[in-house]
Protein backbone atom coordinates (compact mmCIF):
# COMPACT_ATOMS: atom_id res chain seq x y z
CA UNK A 1 0.00 0.00 0.00
CA UNK A 2 2.69 2.72 0.73
CA UNK A 3 4.48 1.86 -2.61
CA UNK A 4 1.52 2.93 -4.25
CA UNK A 5 0.92 5.86 -2.79
CA UNK A 6 4.63 6.60 -3.26
CA UNK A 7 3.71 6.31 -6.99
CA UNK A 8 0.72 8.44 -6.97
CA UNK A 9 2.83 11.16 -5.70
CA UNK A 10 5.56 10.82 -7.97
CA UNK A 11 3.36 10.92 -11.08
CA UNK A 12 1.28 13.85 -9.38
CA UNK A 13 5.24 15.77 -9.24
CA UNK A 14 5.41 15.51 -13.20
CA UNK A 15 7.83 18.10 -14.97
CA UNK A 16 5.73 20.93 -16.17
CA UNK A 17 7.17 22.30 -19.26
CA UNK A 18 6.78 26.22 -19.53
CA UNK A 19 7.56 28.74 -22.04
CA UNK A 20 7.67 32.64 -21.81
CA UNK A 21 9.01 35.21 -24.63
CA UNK A 22 11.39 38.66 -23.79
CA UNK A 23 8.41 40.64 -25.29
CA UNK A 24 4.68 40.51 -25.71
CA UNK A 25 5.01 43.09 -28.45
CA UNK A 26 7.33 43.85 -31.40
CA UNK A 27 7.68 46.84 -33.93
CA UNK A 28 9.40 46.25 -37.19
CA UNK A 29 10.54 49.07 -39.47
CA UNK A 30 8.90 49.47 -42.49
CA UNK A 31 12.19 48.41 -44.42
CA UNK A 32 12.23 45.15 -43.13
CA UNK A 33 14.43 43.98 -41.01
CA UNK A 34 15.46 41.06 -38.63
CA UNK A 35 14.89 41.53 -34.94
CA UNK A 36 16.01 38.76 -32.25
CA UNK A 37 13.53 37.75 -29.14
CA UNK A 38 14.83 35.96 -26.39
CA UNK A 39 13.38 32.45 -25.20
CA UNK A 40 13.12 30.65 -21.87
CA UNK A 41 11.80 27.49 -21.54
CA UNK A 42 12.63 24.18 -19.41
CA UNK A 43 11.53 21.40 -22.30
CA UNK A 44 10.65 21.01 -26.06
CA UNK A 45 8.97 24.23 -27.39
CA UNK A 46 7.32 24.52 -30.95
CA UNK A 47 6.71 27.69 -32.82
CA UNK A 48 2.83 26.73 -33.90
CA UNK A 49 1.22 30.31 -35.29
CA UNK A 50 3.15 32.64 -37.81
CA UNK A 51 1.91 35.28 -40.33
CA UNK A 52 2.83 34.17 -43.78
CA UNK A 53 4.81 37.44 -44.09
CA UNK A 54 7.09 36.75 -41.15
CA UNK A 55 9.64 33.91 -40.78
CA UNK A 56 11.00 32.74 -37.21
CA UNK A 57 14.29 30.90 -36.27
CA UNK A 58 14.07 28.31 -35.58
CA UNK A 59 11.02 26.81 -35.71
CA UNK A 60 11.24 24.32 -32.48
CA UNK A 61 14.14 23.44 -29.78
CA UNK A 62 14.73 22.39 -26.35
CA UNK A 63 15.62 24.85 -23.44
CA UNK A 64 16.25 28.42 -23.73
CA UNK A 65 17.01 29.83 -27.31
CA UNK A 66 17.21 33.18 -29.11
CA UNK A 67 14.70 33.79 -31.80
CA UNK A 68 15.30 35.54 -35.14
CA UNK A 69 11.93 37.07 -36.88
CA UNK A 70 12.62 39.20 -40.22
CA UNK A 71 10.17 40.52 -42.18
CA UNK A 72 10.54 42.00 -45.79
CA UNK A 73 9.62 45.45 -46.54
CA UNK A 74 6.26 46.17 -46.32
CA UNK A 75 4.91 47.89 -49.78
CA UNK A 76 1.58 47.38 -49.08
CA UNK A 77 -0.91 50.12 -48.39
CA UNK A 78 -1.29 49.47 -44.69
CA UNK A 79 0.64 48.41 -41.58
CA UNK A 80 0.21 45.04 -41.34
CA UNK A 81 0.07 42.92 -37.59
CA UNK A 82 0.17 39.28 -36.60
CA UNK A 83 0.60 36.63 -33.98
CA UNK A 84 3.28 34.09 -33.09
CA UNK A 85 2.47 31.35 -30.62
CA UNK A 86 5.88 29.56 -29.20
CA UNK A 87 3.92 26.27 -27.37
CA UNK A 88 5.24 23.37 -25.10
CA UNK A 89 3.20 20.26 -23.88
CA UNK A 90 1.47 22.40 -21.36
CA UNK A 91 1.45 26.57 -22.06
CA UNK A 92 1.68 28.77 -25.07
CA UNK A 93 3.53 32.18 -25.02
CA UNK A 94 2.07 34.67 -27.85
CA UNK A 95 4.17 37.81 -29.70
CA UNK A 96 2.57 40.36 -31.28
CA UNK A 97 4.36 41.54 -34.30
CA UNK A 98 3.14 45.19 -35.74
CA UNK A 99 4.78 46.52 -39.46
CA UNK A 100 3.89 49.69 -40.64
CA UNK A 101 3.58 49.75 -44.53
CA UNK A 102 6.20 52.18 -46.30
CA UNK A 103 5.35 55.89 -46.57
CA UNK A 104 4.18 56.33 -50.60
CA UNK A 105 5.46 59.35 -52.09
CA UNK A 106 2.30 61.95 -52.58
CA UNK A 107 1.67 65.07 -54.49
CA UNK A 108 -1.14 67.33 -54.28
CA UNK A 109 -2.13 69.86 -56.32
CA UNK A 110 -4.73 72.97 -56.01
CA UNK A 111 -6.82 74.41 -57.52
CA UNK A 112 -7.62 71.06 -59.81
CA UNK A 113 -8.90 73.74 -62.65
CA UNK A 114 -7.54 76.72 -64.71
CA UNK A 115 -10.11 78.63 -66.22
CA UNK A 116 -9.51 81.70 -67.94
CA UNK A 117 -10.71 84.59 -70.96
CA UNK A 118 -9.30 84.57 -74.35
CA UNK A 119 -6.63 87.65 -72.78
CA UNK A 120 -5.26 84.45 -70.83
CA UNK A 121 -3.13 85.64 -67.80
CA UNK A 122 -0.90 84.23 -64.82
CA UNK A 123 -2.18 81.80 -62.67
CA UNK A 124 -0.54 80.26 -59.28
CA UNK A 125 -0.76 76.22 -58.35
CA UNK A 126 0.11 74.66 -54.77
CA UNK A 127 1.68 71.71 -54.91
CA UNK A 128 2.22 69.52 -52.12
CA UNK A 129 4.37 67.10 -52.07
CA UNK A 130 6.93 64.88 -49.94
CA UNK A 131 8.80 64.09 -53.59
CA UNK A 132 10.39 64.96 -56.49
CA UNK A 133 8.09 66.39 -59.24
CA UNK A 134 7.86 67.35 -62.68
CA UNK A 135 4.87 69.68 -64.23
CA UNK A 136 4.30 69.26 -67.95
CA UNK A 137 2.05 70.19 -70.72
CA UNK A 138 1.85 69.87 -74.48
CA UNK A 139 0.09 73.33 -74.80
CA UNK A 140 1.85 75.45 -76.59
CA UNK A 141 -0.53 78.14 -75.19
CA UNK A 142 0.97 77.39 -71.32
CA UNK A 143 4.08 77.72 -70.17
CA UNK A 144 4.96 77.05 -66.74
CA UNK A 145 7.51 78.54 -63.71
CA UNK A 146 9.15 76.62 -61.91
CA UNK A 147 8.77 73.27 -64.51
CA UNK A 148 10.36 70.61 -61.52
CA UNK A 149 10.33 71.18 -57.66
CA UNK A 150 11.17 68.96 -54.31
CA UNK A 151 8.53 69.17 -52.03
CA UNK A 152 5.45 71.85 -51.00
CA UNK A 153 5.67 74.83 -53.77
CA UNK A 154 4.28 76.43 -56.04
CA UNK A 155 4.07 76.98 -60.00
CA UNK A 156 2.94 80.09 -61.70
CA UNK A 157 1.19 78.92 -64.85
CA UNK A 158 0.76 81.43 -67.70
CA UNK A 159 -1.86 81.47 -70.76
CA UNK A 160 -1.22 83.31 -74.07
CA UNK A 161 -4.16 85.29 -75.57
CA UNK A 162 -6.44 83.68 -77.99
CA UNK A 163 -5.47 84.84 -81.05
CA UNK A 164 -7.92 84.40 -84.79
CA UNK A 165 -11.11 82.01 -85.11
CA UNK A 166 -10.42 80.10 -81.82
CA UNK A 167 -13.29 79.83 -79.62
CA UNK A 168 -12.16 77.16 -77.45
CA UNK A 169 -9.23 75.36 -76.43
CA UNK A 170 -8.47 73.18 -73.42
CA UNK A 171 -5.42 71.21 -72.10
CA UNK A 172 -3.79 69.67 -68.89
CA UNK A 173 -0.92 70.38 -66.80
CA UNK A 174 0.32 67.22 -65.77
CA UNK A 175 2.79 66.84 -62.36
CA UNK A 176 4.06 63.53 -61.64
CA UNK A 177 7.07 61.78 -59.33
CA UNK A 178 8.43 58.66 -59.50
CA UNK A 179 6.64 56.92 -57.42
CA UNK A 180 2.94 58.85 -57.19
CA UNK A 181 0.36 59.02 -59.31
CA UNK A 182 0.10 61.92 -62.58
CA UNK A 183 -2.08 64.40 -61.15
CA UNK A 184 -3.77 66.57 -63.99
CA UNK A 185 -4.61 70.15 -63.73
CA UNK A 186 -7.88 70.91 -66.41
CA UNK A 187 -6.91 74.33 -67.82
CA UNK A 188 -9.96 75.86 -70.41
CA UNK A 189 -9.73 78.88 -72.24
CA UNK A 190 -12.51 80.39 -73.99
CA UNK A 191 -13.71 83.60 -75.98
CA UNK A 192 -16.87 85.05 -76.06
CA UNK A 193 -20.01 82.48 -75.69
CA UNK A 194 -18.93 78.91 -77.09
CA UNK A 195 -20.68 76.42 -75.07
CA UNK A 196 -18.20 74.16 -73.35
CA UNK A 197 -18.28 71.38 -70.64
CA UNK A 198 -15.38 69.94 -68.50
CA UNK A 199 -15.31 67.39 -65.70
CA UNK A 200 -12.73 67.22 -62.81
CA UNK A 201 -11.62 64.86 -62.32
CA UNK A 202 -12.21 62.02 -65.52
CA UNK A 203 -11.33 59.18 -63.26
CA UNK A 204 -12.68 57.59 -60.36
CA UNK A 205 -11.76 54.33 -58.68
CA UNK A 206 -13.11 52.73 -56.14
CA UNK A 207 -12.48 49.75 -53.61
CA UNK A 208 -14.57 46.68 -54.24
CA UNK A 209 -16.94 47.65 -51.08
CA UNK A 210 -18.24 50.45 -53.09
CA UNK A 211 -18.87 54.31 -51.99
CA UNK A 212 -19.73 57.94 -52.61
CA UNK A 213 -17.80 60.51 -54.75
CA UNK A 214 -17.78 63.55 -56.48
CA UNK A 215 -17.44 65.07 -59.79
CA UNK A 216 -17.10 68.69 -60.60
CA UNK A 217 -18.84 69.80 -63.87
CA UNK A 218 -18.03 72.98 -65.95
CA UNK A 219 -20.37 74.68 -67.99
CA UNK A 220 -22.03 77.67 -69.24
CA UNK A 221 -24.94 75.24 -71.01
CA UNK A 222 -27.30 72.90 -70.55
CA UNK A 223 -26.06 68.84 -69.86
CA UNK A 224 -27.34 65.90 -69.66
CA UNK A 225 -25.52 62.30 -67.71
CA UNK A 226 -26.17 58.90 -69.19
CA UNK A 227 -24.59 55.70 -67.55
CA UNK A 228 -24.03 52.25 -69.13
CA UNK A 229 -24.30 49.72 -65.82
CA UNK A 230 -26.54 49.26 -62.80
CA UNK A 231 -23.46 48.72 -60.42
CA UNK A 232 -23.83 52.39 -59.93
CA UNK A 233 -26.40 55.29 -59.67
CA UNK A 234 -25.73 59.39 -60.38
CA UNK A 235 -27.45 62.03 -59.05
CA UNK A 236 -28.35 65.06 -60.85
CA UNK A 237 -28.18 62.63 -64.45
CA UNK A 238 -28.67 66.62 -65.57
CA UNK A 239 -28.25 70.00 -65.07
CA UNK A 240 -27.52 74.05 -66.50
CA UNK A 241 -23.62 75.39 -65.61
CA UNK A 242 -21.49 74.25 -63.21
CA UNK A 243 -22.58 71.65 -60.48
CA UNK A 244 -21.45 68.57 -58.34
CA UNK A 245 -22.54 65.01 -59.51
CA UNK A 246 -22.70 62.29 -56.91
CA UNK A 247 -21.46 58.79 -58.37
CA UNK A 248 -22.55 56.02 -56.16
CA UNK A 249 -20.91 52.71 -56.23
CA UNK A 250 -22.60 49.23 -54.75
CA UNK A 251 -20.60 46.53 -53.26
CA UNK A 252 -18.58 44.37 -55.85
CA UNK A 253 -19.55 40.85 -55.08
CA UNK A 254 -17.55 39.86 -58.13
CA UNK A 255 -13.91 38.40 -58.35
CA UNK A 256 -13.56 40.75 -61.31
CA UNK A 257 -13.22 44.53 -61.47
CA UNK A 258 -15.78 46.74 -62.99
CA UNK A 259 -14.97 49.32 -65.86
CA UNK A 260 -17.82 51.87 -66.22
CA UNK A 261 -18.18 55.05 -68.50
CA UNK A 262 -20.27 58.10 -68.17
CA UNK A 263 -21.05 60.51 -70.75
CA UNK A 264 -21.56 64.61 -69.98
CA UNK A 265 -23.55 65.68 -73.13
CA UNK A 266 -24.38 69.24 -74.04
CA UNK A 267 -27.27 69.97 -76.23
CA UNK A 268 -24.72 70.61 -79.31
CA UNK A 269 -23.60 67.32 -79.19
CA UNK A 270 -20.33 67.93 -77.54
CA UNK A 271 -19.22 65.32 -74.89
CA UNK A 272 -17.01 64.69 -71.81
CA UNK A 273 -16.41 61.25 -70.50
CA UNK A 274 -16.00 60.15 -67.19
CA UNK A 275 -14.23 56.41 -66.60
CA UNK A 276 -15.23 54.52 -63.35
CA UNK A 277 -13.06 51.85 -61.84
CA UNK A 278 -14.34 49.60 -59.36
CA UNK A 279 -11.65 46.88 -57.48
CA UNK A 280 -12.65 42.81 -57.87
CA UNK A 281 -13.96 41.36 -54.60
CA UNK A 282 -11.19 39.65 -52.77
CA UNK A 283 -11.35 35.93 -53.11
CA UNK A 284 -12.77 34.63 -49.51
CA UNK A 285 -10.80 31.40 -49.99
CA UNK A 286 -8.72 30.49 -46.85
CA UNK A 287 -5.70 28.26 -45.80
CA UNK A 288 -5.25 27.15 -42.45
CA UNK A 289 -1.75 24.58 -41.64
CA UNK A 290 -1.01 23.38 -37.97
CA UNK A 291 1.77 23.39 -36.47
CA UNK A 292 4.09 25.32 -38.58
CA UNK A 293 7.03 23.53 -37.04
CA UNK A 294 7.63 19.64 -35.89
CA UNK A 295 10.63 18.21 -34.17
CA UNK A 296 12.06 14.45 -34.67
CA UNK A 297 14.23 12.62 -33.22
CA UNK A 298 17.35 11.03 -34.97
CA UNK A 299 16.29 7.65 -34.83
CA UNK A 300 13.49 9.00 -36.98
CA UNK A 301 9.43 9.29 -36.09
CA UNK A 302 6.20 11.22 -37.56
CA UNK A 303 4.26 13.72 -36.91
CA UNK A 304 0.47 15.26 -37.77
CA UNK A 305 -0.46 17.91 -40.12
CA UNK A 306 -3.91 19.47 -39.97
CA UNK A 307 -5.59 21.61 -42.56
CA UNK A 308 -8.00 23.60 -42.62
CA UNK A 309 -8.98 24.50 -46.18
CA UNK A 310 -12.56 25.40 -47.98
CA UNK A 311 -10.65 23.77 -51.53
CA UNK A 312 -8.63 21.65 -52.98
CA UNK A 313 -4.87 21.24 -52.04
CA UNK A 314 -1.37 19.56 -52.30
CA UNK A 315 1.39 18.76 -49.98
CA UNK A 316 4.88 18.51 -51.61
CA UNK A 317 8.75 18.23 -49.47
CA UNK A 318 11.79 19.43 -50.66
CA UNK A 319 14.19 16.35 -48.91
CA UNK A 320 14.41 12.67 -49.89
CA UNK A 321 14.33 11.93 -45.78
CA UNK A 322 10.76 13.03 -45.39
CA UNK A 323 8.29 11.39 -46.69
CA UNK A 324 3.89 12.29 -46.83
CA UNK A 325 1.28 10.21 -46.03
CA UNK A 326 -0.88 11.89 -49.50
CA UNK A 327 0.37 14.56 -51.68
CA UNK A 328 -3.64 15.68 -52.19
CA UNK A 329 -6.54 16.75 -50.32
CA UNK A 330 -9.99 18.59 -50.19
CA UNK A 331 -11.10 21.16 -47.42
CA UNK A 332 -10.19 19.64 -44.02
CA UNK A 333 -7.56 16.83 -43.47
CA UNK A 334 -4.48 15.32 -41.51
CA UNK A 335 -1.65 14.05 -42.98
CA UNK A 336 1.44 12.76 -41.64
CA UNK A 337 4.75 13.67 -42.00
CA UNK A 338 7.85 10.85 -41.42
CA UNK A 339 11.47 11.45 -41.28
CA UNK A 340 14.08 8.87 -42.02
CA UNK A 341 16.68 8.15 -39.07
CA UNK A 342 19.21 10.87 -39.23
CA UNK A 343 22.60 9.12 -40.35
CA UNK A 344 24.35 13.14 -40.28
CA UNK A 345 26.36 14.17 -37.34
CA UNK A 346 24.68 17.39 -37.64
CA UNK A 347 20.83 18.54 -37.04
CA UNK A 348 18.91 19.16 -40.65
CA UNK A 349 15.45 20.39 -41.87
CA UNK A 350 13.14 20.02 -44.55
CA UNK A 351 10.36 22.06 -45.16
CA UNK A 352 6.40 20.82 -46.55
CA UNK A 353 5.04 23.30 -48.33
CA UNK A 354 0.75 22.76 -48.59
CA UNK A 355 -0.84 25.04 -51.54
CA UNK A 356 -4.31 25.55 -52.55
CA UNK A 357 -4.72 28.23 -55.23
CA UNK A 358 -2.81 31.10 -54.83
CA UNK A 359 -2.14 30.33 -50.65
CA UNK A 360 0.56 28.21 -49.53
CA UNK A 361 1.67 27.38 -46.06
CA UNK A 362 4.95 26.16 -45.00
CA UNK A 363 5.93 23.50 -41.96
CA UNK A 364 9.44 23.12 -41.00
CA UNK A 365 10.61 19.83 -39.64
CA UNK A 366 13.58 19.35 -37.89
CA UNK A 367 15.69 16.17 -37.20
CA UNK A 368 17.87 16.31 -34.22
CA UNK A 369 21.90 15.49 -35.29
CA UNK A 370 22.59 11.46 -35.38
CA UNK A 371 25.72 10.25 -33.63
CA UNK A 372 27.52 9.10 -36.90
CA UNK A 373 31.47 10.84 -36.93
CA UNK A 374 31.66 13.05 -40.43
CA UNK A 375 32.81 11.10 -43.17
CA UNK A 376 33.52 13.29 -46.50
CA UNK A 377 35.50 11.82 -49.54
CA UNK A 378 35.73 12.76 -53.44
CA UNK A 379 36.37 10.81 -56.38
CA UNK A 380 38.09 11.45 -58.68
CA UNK A 381 40.61 13.62 -56.96
CA UNK A 382 42.39 15.02 -59.98
CA UNK A 383 40.46 15.88 -63.20
CA UNK A 384 42.48 16.56 -66.29
CA UNK A 385 41.16 19.26 -68.64
CA UNK A 386 41.98 19.77 -72.17
CA UNK A 387 43.27 23.46 -73.47
CA UNK A 388 39.43 23.72 -75.10
CA UNK A 389 37.96 23.38 -71.52
CA UNK A 390 33.78 22.12 -71.16
CA UNK A 391 32.02 19.87 -68.67
CA UNK A 392 34.24 18.03 -65.83
CA UNK A 393 32.74 15.71 -63.15
CA UNK A 394 33.25 14.48 -59.88
CA UNK A 395 31.31 12.94 -56.99
CA UNK A 396 30.87 14.03 -52.89
CA UNK A 397 30.20 10.62 -50.49
CA UNK A 398 29.41 12.08 -47.63
CA UNK A 399 26.86 12.04 -44.56
CA UNK A 400 27.00 15.78 -43.96
CA UNK A 401 26.96 19.24 -45.29
CA UNK A 402 29.34 20.49 -47.36
CA UNK A 403 30.07 24.02 -49.49
CA UNK A 404 32.02 24.38 -52.29
CA UNK A 405 35.05 27.08 -52.99
CA UNK A 406 37.77 27.50 -55.83
CA UNK A 407 40.11 30.20 -54.24
CA UNK A 408 41.50 32.67 -56.93
CA UNK A 409 40.55 30.18 -60.01
CA UNK A 410 38.14 32.45 -62.45
CA UNK A 411 38.72 30.03 -64.58
CA UNK A 412 36.73 27.03 -63.47
CA UNK A 413 33.16 27.18 -62.56
CA UNK A 414 30.69 25.66 -60.03
CA UNK A 415 27.44 24.29 -61.25
CA UNK A 416 26.85 23.24 -57.81
CA UNK A 417 27.94 25.73 -54.63
CA UNK A 418 26.28 23.66 -51.77
CA UNK A 419 24.87 20.49 -50.23
CA UNK A 420 24.24 17.66 -47.80
CA UNK A 421 25.28 14.20 -47.67
CA UNK A 422 25.85 12.69 -51.56
CA UNK A 423 26.17 15.06 -54.29
CA UNK A 424 27.39 14.89 -58.17
CA UNK A 425 29.51 17.76 -59.29
CA UNK A 426 29.95 19.05 -62.50
CA UNK A 427 32.12 22.08 -62.98
CA UNK A 428 32.85 24.52 -66.06
CA UNK A 429 36.10 24.62 -67.44
CA UNK A 430 37.02 27.44 -69.15
CA UNK A 431 39.14 27.67 -73.01
CA UNK A 432 42.64 28.68 -72.26
CA UNK A 433 44.34 30.27 -74.68
CA UNK A 434 47.95 30.22 -73.56
CA UNK A 435 50.70 27.30 -74.38
CA UNK A 436 51.46 27.16 -70.44
CA UNK A 437 49.55 24.30 -68.03
CA UNK A 438 47.57 25.55 -65.19
CA UNK A 439 46.32 24.38 -62.33
CA UNK A 440 43.19 24.97 -59.75
CA UNK A 441 41.42 23.12 -56.77
CA UNK A 442 38.13 23.15 -55.94
CA UNK A 443 37.90 22.86 -51.99
CA UNK A 444 35.16 21.02 -50.57
CA UNK A 445 34.97 22.36 -46.89
CA UNK A 446 32.07 21.88 -43.96
CA UNK A 447 32.08 24.34 -40.58
CA UNK A 448 34.62 26.77 -42.48
CA UNK A 449 37.22 23.34 -42.86
CA UNK A 450 39.00 21.90 -46.33
CA UNK A 451 37.67 18.20 -45.74
CA UNK A 452 38.41 17.43 -49.56
CA UNK A 453 40.03 18.80 -52.39
CA UNK A 454 39.72 17.71 -56.30
CA UNK A 455 42.68 19.03 -58.48
CA UNK A 456 41.77 20.86 -61.73
CA UNK A 457 44.94 20.25 -64.21
CA UNK A 458 44.41 21.67 -67.71
CA UNK A 459 46.61 21.64 -70.61
CA UNK A 460 48.42 24.30 -72.48
CA UNK A 461 47.28 24.96 -76.22
CA UNK A 462 49.44 23.66 -78.38
CA UNK A 463 51.68 24.98 -81.04
CA UNK A 464 49.93 24.73 -85.11
CA UNK A 465 52.54 25.26 -87.16
CA UNK A 466 52.81 23.59 -90.88
CA UNK A 467 52.26 23.77 -94.29
CA UNK A 468 50.63 21.68 -97.12
CA UNK A 469 54.38 21.40 -99.24
CA UNK A 470 57.48 22.12 -98.29
CA UNK A 471 58.87 22.14 -101.82
CA UNK A 472 57.32 23.81 -105.28
CA UNK A 473 59.02 22.57 -108.81
CA UNK A 474 58.51 25.60 -111.26
CA UNK A 475 58.84 25.19 -115.05
CA UNK A 476 60.89 27.17 -117.21
CA UNK A 477 57.70 29.62 -117.59
CA UNK A 478 57.30 30.69 -114.63
CA UNK A 479 53.94 30.50 -112.90
CA UNK A 480 51.27 31.16 -110.05
CA UNK A 481 52.01 28.38 -107.17
CA UNK A 482 49.93 28.13 -103.35
CA UNK A 483 51.07 27.56 -99.90
CA UNK A 484 48.16 26.02 -97.50
CA UNK A 485 49.29 27.02 -93.84
CA UNK A 486 48.17 26.00 -90.94
CA UNK A 487 48.97 27.60 -87.53
CA UNK A 488 47.32 29.32 -84.44
CA UNK A 489 49.84 32.23 -83.69
CA UNK A 490 51.11 34.84 -85.83
CA UNK A 491 53.67 34.73 -88.91
CA UNK A 492 55.59 36.35 -91.39
CA UNK A 493 57.10 35.39 -94.71
CA UNK A 494 59.81 36.20 -96.77
CA UNK A 495 62.07 35.44 -99.93
CA UNK A 496 65.89 34.47 -100.42
CA UNK A 497 65.66 35.28 -104.14
CA UNK A 498 64.64 38.61 -106.23
CA UNK A 499 62.93 35.72 -109.21
CA UNK A 500 60.09 35.74 -106.77
CA UNK A 501 57.74 36.88 -104.52
CA UNK A 502 54.99 35.47 -101.45
CA UNK A 503 51.50 37.13 -100.25
CA UNK A 504 50.79 37.82 -98.04
CA UNK A 505 53.78 38.86 -95.94
CA UNK A 506 51.92 38.57 -92.38
CA UNK A 507 49.01 37.07 -91.06
CA UNK A 508 47.69 35.14 -88.29
CA UNK A 509 46.02 32.05 -87.79
CA UNK A 510 45.52 29.69 -91.29
CA UNK A 511 46.21 30.92 -94.73
CA UNK A 512 46.99 30.62 -98.24
CA UNK A 513 50.10 32.23 -99.53
CA UNK A 514 50.57 32.85 -103.02
CA UNK A 515 54.09 32.59 -104.88
CA UNK A 516 54.78 34.04 -108.27
CA UNK A 517 57.97 32.89 -109.73
CA UNK A 518 59.42 34.82 -112.90
CA UNK A 519 60.35 33.19 -116.21
CA UNK A 520 63.75 31.51 -116.56
CA UNK A 521 65.95 33.47 -119.12
CA UNK A 522 69.01 31.50 -118.25
CA UNK A 523 69.75 27.93 -119.38
CA UNK A 524 70.71 26.94 -115.83
CA UNK A 525 68.33 26.05 -113.51
CA UNK A 526 67.96 27.87 -109.93
CA UNK A 527 66.51 27.24 -106.52
CA UNK A 528 65.48 28.91 -103.82
CA UNK A 529 63.97 29.44 -100.59
CA UNK A 530 60.52 30.71 -98.90
CA UNK A 531 60.75 31.75 -94.87
CA UNK A 532 58.02 31.35 -92.57
CA UNK A 533 58.48 32.44 -88.88
CA UNK A 534 55.88 32.12 -86.73
CA UNK A 535 55.92 33.87 -83.06
CA UNK A 536 56.85 30.88 -81.09
CA UNK A 537 59.87 31.39 -82.99
CA UNK A 538 58.73 27.85 -85.29
CA UNK A 539 60.30 28.03 -88.92
CA UNK A 540 59.40 26.29 -92.11
CA UNK A 541 61.53 26.88 -95.17
CA UNK A 542 59.44 25.86 -98.64
CA UNK A 543 61.97 25.26 -101.22
CA UNK A 544 61.51 26.46 -104.79
CA UNK A 545 63.18 24.47 -108.09
CA UNK A 546 63.02 26.34 -111.45
CA UNK A 547 64.24 24.27 -114.46
CA UNK A 548 64.82 24.95 -118.30
CA UNK A 549 63.12 21.86 -119.39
Amino acid sequence: MAAIVALVAMAGCAKKVDVALGTSTLNIAAEGESVEVTLTSNGDWTVDVCPDWLTVNPTSGNGNATLTLTAPLNDTDATRSGEVHVSTKDNTASLTVTQEAVEKEYIMVSPELIESEAEGGTFTLTVSSNCEWRANTTAEWISCEPVSGDGNGTVTVTLLPIEGDIEFREANVVFSGAGSELHPVHVIQHAGEQIYISINPSILSFDYDGGTQSVSVLSNGSWTVSADADWYTLTPTSGNGNAEVTVTVSENEMQEAHVGFVTFLLESGVSVQLDIKQEAAPDPHYLEVTPLGVNIDKDGGSADITVSCDEDWTVSVEESWVSLSMTTGSGNGTFTVTAEPNTFSEMRQSVVTVISGFLSRRVIVTQAAGEAPISLTVSPDTLYAAYTGGFKHFSITSNASWSLTTPNDDWITLQTTSGTGNGEIDIVVDYNGSDTERVGVVNVIHNFTVMASVVVVQEGKPNIFETDITEINVRPEGGEYTIQLSANQSWTTGCDSGWMTCTPESGNGNGTLVVNVEPLISMHPRSGSIKIVGSTGAQIFVTVNQYNN
